[in-house]
């Protein structure tokens, strides 16, 4: 079973490198889009939040903001458990 699953992460790294490098060109995401981008940190996301309510704000609207930090519960999956669920699913 451990073989398996170091034979399929294995596998999933080449074609990941492989895919990558025919395709990196098309996976690039907008300059806009925050979270996980090296040179765009939370301040700057509360930042460009605020710019835009506000603007919205001095133009009349009503504005309705949801944030969800789901860093936490990224933390506590058990990512062991989730990889063995989704082999079941793709073997099935």
């Amino acid at each position: 079973m451990i073989i398996m699953i170091i034979l399929i992460m294995l596998y999933t790294t080449i074609i990941i490198v492989c895919y990558s490098c025919n395709f990196g060109e098309f996976l690039s995401a907008d300059d806009k889009q925050f979270g996980f981008k090296k040179g765009l940190s939370c301040n700057y996301a509360i930042y460009a939040a605020r710019h835009i309510v506000e603007r919205f704000i001095k133009g009349g609207s009503t504005v309705n903001l949801c944030a969800i930090d789901l860093s936490e519960a990224f933390d506590k999956v058990n990512h062991h458990a989730l990889f063995i669920i989704l082999m079941k699913k793709i073997y099935l």
